[in-house]
This record gives structure tokens, C-alpha cells and sequence, in this order.
């Protein structure tokens, strides 16, 4: 008995499968970049040197946004607009505030980008964050 060509077979056969969920998962992916549109509550996963935060970012269907986040006693927000990609969010800032903090200048970024992974439809995690879609 020569088992080598049921071997080759069954995974010749895994290959595609696998291949068909990779390709799947991929066009999962794309759709789902395609619709980061909405209201996102977000939180960190750990402390950063303000303390824990929590926020919401808007993300319009015309390209703008707007983001309000609460670190510890630190209120702060921006605007602007924003690019999605799969994988990724590109914001390009026009305005941010405060512009002051415990008496200290505090300075805008001109852009930030945010890489993540779906959770699922309405979840993304990424750089110690998670967002989940409230609308």
C-alpha cells in the first residue's frame, strides 16, 4: 500500500481551504475598513502617564472627525479629518485643546495614525486601546 497519494491529496485539499479562509478573512477586512463610520467608545487597556482613559471618537461619513478623551483629570480633544485603511485609521489634526495643562503649554500632533485588528463588526483593539461602535 502506497499512501502517499491520499497524503498528497488531503493536504493539497487543507491548503485550499486554508488559502479560501485566508482570502475570506481578507475581504472581511476590506469591508469592514470601509465601514469605521460612527460613534466609538473607547478605553485603554492599561494606565499611561495621565492614568486610565476613556473617550469617543466620530468618525463622519464625509471624512472628518472628532475625538473627546478623559485621562485621570486630564479632559482633552482634536479634529480634523481622517483616511481608513485596512488595518488603520490616518487622522490628519486641524485643532486640538487644551492648549494648556496644570499650568504647562500642551502641543498639538499635526497627525496620528491607529493600527488595529477587528474584534468583530463593532469592536477593534489596538495600540493599548480598545473601541467598540455605540452607533
Amino acid at each position: 500500500m502506497n499512501r502517499k497519494p491520499n497524503h498528497c491529496i488531503r493536504v493539497c485539499c487543507w491548503l485550499f481551504v486554508g488559502s479560501m479562509g485566508i482570502a475570506a478573512n481578507a475581504l472581511v477586512n476590506v469591508a469592514q475598513a470601509q465601514s469605521v463610520v460612527g460613534i466609538w467608545e473607547c478605553r485603554s487597556l492599561s494606565p499611561t502617564p495621565f492614568g486610565m482613559c476613556q473617550g469617543q471618537t466620530i468618525l463622519k461619513p464625509n471624512g472628518t472627525f472628532s475625538r473627546l478623551n478623559r485621562c485621570g483629570t486630564l479632559m482633552a480633544g482634536d479634529e480634523g479629518t481622517y483616511k481608513a485603511g485596512e488595518g488603520y485609521v490616518h487622522y490628519d489634526i486641524k485643532n486640538c485643546w487644551p492648549t494648556e495643562y496644570h499650568g504647562k503649554p500642551m502641543h498639538c500632533l499635526k497627525s496620528e495614525t491607529f493600527y488595529f485588528q477587528w474584534v468583530d463588526a463593532n469592536t477593534v483593539r489596538g495600540e493599548g486601546s480598545e473601541c467598540r461602535r455605540s452607533r
